[in-house]
């Protein structure tokens, strides 16, 4: 249950952050900068149209399980969870998108409705009604994670709408990441025909070698990849760092 928050609350208890909105703006998905938190990508000023609002819920133990966007007349727009295990490590993060309507300008809506021939609330019902079945219960984005004995990520599945990737991850004697590989797939048959989002590799390898110092620290970082189990490593990128020790 969400509570108004409390100054008075011990850092232990449960509280919420509120942020506000008032300028008007156009609509961005984050997530089409593929890669981030589902979770942070709410935990900030909304991008609504006309503004509005992102309150973020905290449990007991002060840790931030839950996002909800309204937009500037309180409507529930977009959600994100978070969910931990029982060392506080994140191991599923989610966005469910309530409204997807609430995304477009107020002269967007309204010259939807007058075209269709349907009350605003009727178009409204039916947009949802169109979405909800096209993501069949799947939530818009989510992000879980898998840790090896030492603590560290070593399979991450990311779902965008209707993509799913499998992220195997492996790290070095020096605890630095060795490679990814990255499997992708399609989940159900049909495409959306109004989605931009480009096709995704169904395979995709990525490794990484180090040069260290003395101290055991990289200097250089190389980066090679490939888009098939058996293709040759292409090189990418070449990173060199200097470090001062103090």
């Amino acid at each position: 249950m969400v509570r108004p928050f409390d100054s008075r609350l011990s850092q232990r208890g449960r509280r919420k952050s509120k942020i506000e909105v008032s300028r008007p703006t156009d609509y961005r998905s984050d997530i089409a900068a593929r890669g981030g938190s589902p979770f942070e990508t709410l935990d900030r000023a909304p991008n609504l149209p006309g503004g509005g609002s992102a309150t973020t819920v905290y449990d007991e133990h002060d840790r931030a399980i839950e996002v909800q966007v309204r937009d500037a007349s309180g409507e529930l727009v977009n959600r994100a969870l978070r969910t931990y295990d029982a060392h506080g490590r994140v191991i599923e993060e989610k966005q469910v998108l309530e409204d997807p309507t609430a995304m477009f300008p107020s002269d967007a809506r309204a010259k939807w409705v007058e075209e269709s021939g349907l009350s605003a609330d009727q178009l409204r019902q039916e947009m949802l009604a169109q979405f909800k079945k096209f993501m069949a219960g799947r939530p818009l984005y989510s992000l879980s994670h898998s840790y090896d004995t030492r603590g560290r990520v070593n399979r991450t599945t990311r779902r965008i709408v209707d993509r799913e990737e499998e992220i195997e991850t492996t790290y070095n004697e020096h605890g630095d990441v060795e490679s990814e590989i990255t499997r992708s797939t399609r989940l159900g048959e049909e495409k959306d025909p109004t989605s931009a989002a480009p096709e995704l590799l169904p395979y995709s390898e990525v490794r990484y070698s180090y040069q260290y110092d003395q101290r055991e620290n990289w200097i250089e970082q190389e980066v090679s990849y490939r888009s098939s189990p058996e293709g040759a490593f292409q090189p990418s990128t070449a990173v060199k760092r200097a470090i001062t020790y103090y």
